[in-house]
C-alpha cells in the first residue's frame, strides 16, 4: 500500500510543481508510464538486493521511484536539471522519513509494525505529511522555474542531502542515545527550518522583483510625464507660430480648432486633452468633453497619465470599430473626499456571445471568461493600474453592442 501511495504522490507532485513542456495528455502518459515502471521494477530490485547489508527494502524502493521519475522529468518538463534533482532528493527525504516515523509511532502505541494495518497507517502518515511539504515548496519551484544553476538550488540540494543523512541516523552519535525519538525530533525540526528557509528565499525573490518592477514603472511614468510636457510645448509653439506669421485665420477657426481649445485651467491637462481631441478630429471621430473643477490630491502628471491611458484606449477602439459616426464622450468629475472619476464612452464593435452548441465551444467560453479575453483594449493601461493600486482605486470596463464604457476612479 505504501509503495502504491508513494509512487502516485510523487507523480502528482511532479505534475503540480514542474513547468510542463508538452500538452497535458503527453505529460500524463509519461507520468503514468513512469509509475507503471516503478511498480514493476520496485519489487524486482527489492528481490535482487534482498541480501545487501547496506540497502534495506525500503531504501531500494526509495531509490527506484526517485531515479525513474527523475529520468522521466528530464524529458517532459521545462525546469532545469538542478531543480528536478532537488525535487527528487526531497521526495527521497519524504519517503525515507515519514514511513519510518509511522513505524516508530506504531511501535510506541503497541500496535504491530508489520501487516496490512501498519501499511495503511504508514501510507496515510506519508500522504498527510508530504502534501503540506510540497505545498510549502511549491512557491519556490514556481517562482524560480526559469532559474538555472544558482546558490538557491545548491542550498536546497545541500539541505535535502543533510535531511537524508539525518533521517538515516548519521547524527545519532550527537545525542548519545539508543532510542529513535531524538533522531526523528531532530530531523523534523531541521526539516521545518529548511521549509522556513525556502519560504524566506521565495519572499525575498518576490520582494526584489516587485522592487525592480516598481522602479521600472516609476521610470516609465517619468517618461510619460516628459511626453505630456512635450504636448504643451508643441501646442504653445504652434500658437506662437500663428502669431508670428500674422495669419488672419485664428487658431480657434482653423481646421485644428480642437488643438487650440482650452479644456482645463491646468495647462498640462488642457494640452493632453487638446492633443487627443485633435487626433480624434483628424480621424473623423466626434469628441465630446465635460468636466468640473479638478478637486483632487493627485499630481498633475498622474492626472495626465490617467487621461492618456483612457483616451488611447478609447481612440484605438473608435478608429477600428468601422461604425458610422464614431464618437468619444469623456467626462471627468471630482467626487466627495477629493476622489477623481474619469469615464469614457466610445464607439466599439463588440461581438454578441454566440450560443454554446458543443463541448469545445463551452471550454472556449470558460477560457474567455476566466482570462478576460472578451476585450483586448486594456493592454495599454499598465500605468493606470499601477496608480489604482497605489491609491486604492477601481477600473471598470463594460460593453454594449456598439459602444464600451471605461471608468477609472481614484480615491486620492
Amino acid at each position: 500500500m505504501l509503495w502504491v501511495v508513494s509512487v502516485a504522490c510523487t507523480a502528482v507532485a511532479l505534475a503540480v510543481l514542474m513547468e510542463h513542456k508538452y500538452k497535458w495528455w503527453i505529460t500524463l502518459s509519461a507520468l503514468a508510464g513512469g509509475s507503471l515502471l516503478c511498480w514493476i521494477l520496485g519489487p524486482l530490485f527489492t528481490y535482487l538486493f534482498r541480501h545487501s547489508p547496506y540497502l534495506s527494502a525500503a531504501a531500494v524502493q526509495n531509490i527506484t521511484v526517485n531515479i525513474i521519475f527523475f529520468a522521466v522529468s528530464l524529458f517532459i518538463f521545462r525546469n532545469s536539471a538542478v531543480q528536478k534533482l532537488t525535487f527528487s532528493l526531497f521526495s527521497a527525504v519524504n519517503l525515507a522519513l515519514f514511513p519510518a516515523l509511522g513505524e516508530y509511532l506504531l511501535g510506541l502505541s503497541g500496535s504491530a509494525v508489520h501487516g496490512a494495518a501498519a501499511a495503511w497507517g504508514c501510507a496515510l502518515l506519508y500522504l498527510v505529511l508530504s502534501v503540506p511539504v510540497w505545498l510549502l515548496l511549491s512557491g519556490l519551484f514556481h517562482f524560480y522555474k526559469e532559474q538555472r544553476f544558482s546558490v538557491t538550488w545548491v542550498w536546497m540540494i545541500a539541505c535535502a542531502l543533510f535531511l537524508l543523512q539525518a533521517s538515516g541516523g548519521a547524527f545519532d552519535v550527537l545525542f548519545a542515545a539508543t532510542q529513535y525519538w531524538p533522531r526523528y525530533v531532530f530531523t523534523l525540526l531541521a526539516y521545518l527550518a529548511v521549509l522556513f528557509s525556502s519560504l524566506a528565499i521565495t519572499s525575498a525573490g518576490r520582494f526584489a522583483r516587485r522592487k525592480t518592477a516598481l522602479a521600472a514603472r516609476e521610470a516609465h511614468l517619468q517618461s510619460k510625464s516628459e511626453y505630456c510636457r512635450s504636448m504643451l510645448v508643441n501646442i504653445e509653439s504652434l500658437k506662437n507660430l500663428y502669431e508670428e506669421s500674422g495669419s488672419t485665420i485664428l487658431p480657434q477657426e482653423s481646421s485644428f480648432s480642437s488643438l487650440f481649445a482650452t479644456y482645463s485651467d491646468n495647462p498640462y491637462v488642457s494640452a493632453v486633452l487638446a492633443t487627443y481631441a485633435a487626433d480624434a478630429e483628424m480621424n473623423g471621430i466626434r469628441f465630446e468633453y465635460s468636466n468640473d473643477r479638478f478637486n483632487t490630491r493627485l499630481k498633475t502628471m498622474e492626472i495626465c497619465t490617467l487621461l492618456t491611458d483612457t483616451l488611447t484606449t478609447a481612440l484605438n477602439a473608435a478608429e477600428t470599430c468601422g461604425l458610422d459616426d464614431p464618437f468619444i464622450r469623456l467626462s471627468v468629475t471630482s467626487g466627495s473626499g477629493r476622489s477623481l472619476v474619469i469615464e469614457a464612452v466610445y464607439s466599439d464593435r463588440n461581438e454578441k456571445p454566440q450560443p454554446v452548441k458543443d463541448w469545445k465551444q463551452f471550454l472556449a467560453r470558460v477560457e474567455q471568461i476566466t482570462h478576460a479575453k472578451s476585450s483586448n483594449h486594456l493592454n495599454n493601461m499598465e500605468d493606470t493600474e499601477y496608480l489604482i493600486q497605489r491609491y486604492s482605486g477601481t477600473l471598470d470596463l463594460a460593453h454594449r453592442e456598439s459602444e464600451s464604457i471605461l471608468r477609472v476612479a481614484i480615491h486620492a
